[in-house]
């Protein structure tokens, strides 16, 4: 059978790289202000690089997210994962399991307006996902949101969160929720100082909030399968992103050697 191949990306990476130029000498103080600012999304969504990525799907349009990320983790790796996140889980939840009501979210998402991020990871642990302590209480047409969540990547410019939590049914029911993060009763506990990718924006989120029918992504008890979904598709942009960063760290270091020879042969 012949080798398949991806469309090429070349014009989308000219695209990418003329969209983070403006951005390149300010990257730096983000690493140090552990801070991510809303107007990089926001350019990246006016440029049109997240709707090109969505315009085919999931899958269709991966490999424009890989080559966004192939560009940008080089020069910022916590931006890099950070866009990983709002794209290939917020995005992707809203994209492939939200309703109609959703959609502005979607579209604000798609344009930079509107900042997602993603609160899995608990007091105790974030691998566990069935282990979930967070509860969901379903009230009528209402739900009652109770949550303290760790580790959250891009919460503190993000718009809206995804929280994972269970209904309160006795048995375990997994649900995603899609939570503005200016809702009453949804509050940021103070930012985690991290080894590396500081501009994560990376914080703890305590949520006791009421929720409504259009705050619930997919089908209510679904929440865990849709989630390992979204993280397939996350981590394998992530791993493009580690190999980029990992290709810079090794041209740099024979960059160096082969400065450092050159000096020993002029002495």
């Amino acid at each position: 059978m012949p080798e398949s191949r991806e469309p090429d990306a070349s014009d989308y990476r000219q695209r990418v790289q003329a969209a983070l130029e403006p951005f390149i000498p300010q990257f730096p103080s983000w690493e140090k202000d552990g801070h991510l600012p809303a107007q990089f999304i926001a350019a990246l969504g006016r440029a049109g690089l997240f709707r090109d990525c969505w315009a085919n799907g999931a899958a269709g349009g991966h490999y424009l997210i890989r080559a966004l990320l192939d560009e940008l983790a080089p020069l910022n790796a916590g931006a890099a994962l950070a866009l990983s996140i709002h794209s290939e889980v917020f995005i992707h939840a809203l994209a492939r399991y939200g309703s109609e009501a959703q959609r502005p979210v979607l579209e604000g998402a798609l344009a930079g307006r509107v900042i997602g991020c993603f609160a899995a990871t608990e007091a105790g642990g974030g691998s566990d996902l069935p282990g979930l302590q967070a509860t969901a209480e379903q009230t009528c047409d209402s739900w009652h949101l109770r949550a303290e969540k760790r580790y959250i990547t891009n919460v503190g410019r993000a718009t809206h969160v995804l929280v994972l939590a269970n209904a309160a049914t006795g048995r375990p029911r997994p649900c995603l929720f899609c939570v503005p993060l200016d809702r009453p009763g949804v509050t940021i506990r103070g930012f985690y100082k991290t080894l590396g990718v500081c501009s994560t924006d990376t914080a703890a989120l305590s949520i006791d909030t009421e929720l409504g029918p259009a705050d619930v992504i997919g089908r209510p008890g679904a929440g865990l399968l849709m989630t390992l979904t979204l993280l397939d598709f996350e981590r394998l942009a992530g791993a493009s992103a580690l190999v980029a960063g990992a290709e810079n760290a090794l041209r740099l270091t024979g960059a160096w050697e082969i400065g450092r020879a050159s000096c020993r042969e002029r002495v």
